[in-house]
């Protein structure tokens, strides 16, 4: 059975190339800005969405499907 993580890594990393990806143990430090050199999380829009009670300041979002990638 494949890990989640890297099969995420690997989907995004194909359809965004160049991305470097780390691993948080929890969101709270990039929510309270802790970590200056991460620009983005990645997590089920569910959790996400239960963080921005706690973070309003940010939001969960659902991207678009990127047309023509696979």
């Amino acid at each position: 059975m494949m890990d989640m993580q890297l099969v995420r890594e690997q989907t995004l990393g194909m359809t965004l190339p160049g991305l470097d990806f780390s691993s948080v143990d929890s969101p709270r430090g990039f929510l309270r800005g802790e970590l200056k050199d991460v620009d983005a999380l990645v997590m089920s829009a569910e959790a996400a969405s239960a963080w921005t009670l706690v973070y309003p300041e940010f939001a969960a979002i659902v991207p678009a499907p990127l047309v023509g990638h696979a």
